[in-house]
């Protein structure tokens, strides 16, 4: 159906364009059919910490690395395969990534500094933090391969990909009652993607939250004059 639907978008931009053109006579036939609805998006992926501990342990060296910061942080391929040794800031606990949403930084936890200071250890500035085994950059191309066969070991869901670890980190974080503006921006992403995408996940415990905000005052029985407060000067 995705494919039908790519193929209805070509063919009637043919026809309008024909139309146009003053070649056909009227536009209606065309008009009338409709795409498929509800295809063409990836289907969400949502990976417990059991399953993610499964996938991590699955991973041959160099993958095992790149997944357990995609976990551990909620960024996105590219960026992490984009990261350099520089990128990282040690006294921070931060790692600079770049991608579709621009740069930012990312605050590590104290597993995946170590992690990241462990890789970048005996490396050049310039050198990339995440390589092969063979040391060499990971693309999509490279990763792909590996990381199914690595779903497969592990016996989780089969439609995961590397995208289902920053679904399990931003839907995680949501149920342990992080800001969900403080989950886009760690994220890289917008509130209105978040809510739109992981309201499920966003806590409405209004009772706990209304013991949050109210300030701690103190209220004194009586039934006496109220005290007056003079201020010298």
């Amino acid at each position: 159906q995705d494919s039908a639907n790519r193929v209805l978008a070509i063919l009637k931009a043919a026809l309008n364009l024909a139309f146009n053109d003053a070649l056909a006579a009227d536009d209606r036939a065309w008009r009338r059919v409709g795409a498929f609805r509800g295809v063409g998006e990836a289907r969400k992926v949502i990976l417990g910490p059991d399953e993610l501990q499964r996938l991590i342990d699955a991973c041959p060296v160099g993958l095992r690395e790149l997944v357990a910061a995609g976990a551990r942080t909620g960024a996105r391929l590219g960026e992490l395969t984009a990261a350099q040794v520089r990128d990282l800031d040690v006294k921070a606990r931060t790692l600079r990534v770049r991608g579709k949403t621009g740069a930012r930084e990312v605050h590590l936890d104290a597993d995946a500094l170590a992690l990241c200071r462990r890789l970048a250890s005996g490396k050049l500035p310039d050198a990339a933090l995440f390589t092969t085994t063979e040391g060499a950059p990971w693309t999509e191309s490279v990763h792909k391969r590996p990381f199914a066969a690595a779903v497969t070991r592990a016996g989780i869901d089969p439609d995961a990909t590397f995208y289902a670890l920053r679904h399990a980190y931003i839907s995680h974080a949501l149920k342990m009652g992080v800001p969900a503006k403080a989950v886009a921006d760690h994220c890289g992403t917008s509130l209105r993607m978040i809510e739109a995408n992981y309201a499920k996940f966003i806590p409405e415990d209004r009772a706990r939250y209304a013991a949050l905000a109210a300030p701690v005052l103190r209220v004194e029985p009586g039934t006496g004059e109220p005290k007056v407060v003079r201020i010298a000067g």
